[in-house]
């Protein structure tokens, strides 16, 4: 069971360190937290997805001597442990990044903690700009263009395929549900700004572009 780690045992100075493989993933990606710098004879681990040891973030407790290993109530159905103590999970989701705990539990009934961090990189849908008008008078009106996407991101401009000296990363609200967006702003247009604006989002694993749209001044 995995209430062993529930009682207040001595904890030695932490020497483990944990590593996502890939060091990057992107969803769907199958992915191990490589464990380093396990040292004696374990009894036991217990893996906790989260910033604390709290059994609510508890993903699994692992026996050595049997292999048995006991889900936790942080569980999501993708989590393995391996008997080196590393820990895999098949077909991460976004939903699995954050804050990593590794405990472990030797003979002596001394625990040891190393943490570890997992950002789960989402493939990014095409972006959408859109403008305040698309047939601007010169030196009068102001362009407005705003470029929205589904998911946090950077972002990069582009007029007429050439890349805009911009970049600004893309929010999201709070309750994750209103699209993110991002404005770019000229005020008294120039007949030389007529042309097609496109915006780019971009995170380490995936590139989107949206459709041109293209204004008349």
């Amino acid at each position: 069971s995995w209430l062993f780690l529930s009682a207040a045992f001595l904890s030695v100075g932490a020497e483990i360190s944990i590593t996502p493989e890939p060091a990057q993933p992107a969803e769907g990606d199958n992915i191990t937290l490589t464990v380093h710098g396990l040292l004696g004879e374990l009894l036991a681990y217990s893996w906790y997805a989260g910033p604390t040891l709290s059994l609510n973030y508890l993903v699994a407790s692992y026996i050595v001597s049997t292999g048995d290993e006991t889900p936790g109530p942080a569980h999501t159905g993708r989590e393995a442990v391996r008997p080196d103590g590393s820990l895999d999970i098949h077909g991460v989701l976004p939903r699995h990044s954050g804050t990593y705990i590794l405990q472990t539990l030797n003979r002596q009934l001394q625990t040891e903690v190393g943490y570890g961090h997992l950002q789960v990189y989402e493939i990014l849908a095409q972006p959408v700009v859109m403008a305040n008008d698309t047939a601007l008078v010169e030196r009068r009106d102001t362009l407005r263009l705003t470029c929205s996407s589904p998911s946090p991101a950077e972002v990069r401009w582009f007029f007429n395929g050439e890349a805009l000296p911009i970049a600004i990363r893309l929010g999201q609200s709070a309750d994750g549900r209103v699209l993110t967006r991002q404005v770019l702003t000229r005020h008294g247009v120039r007949r030389e700004e007529a042309g097609a604006y496109q915006c780019e989002v971009w995170n380490p694993v995936s590139v989107s572009r949206s459709e041109p749209i293209n204004l008349t001044v």
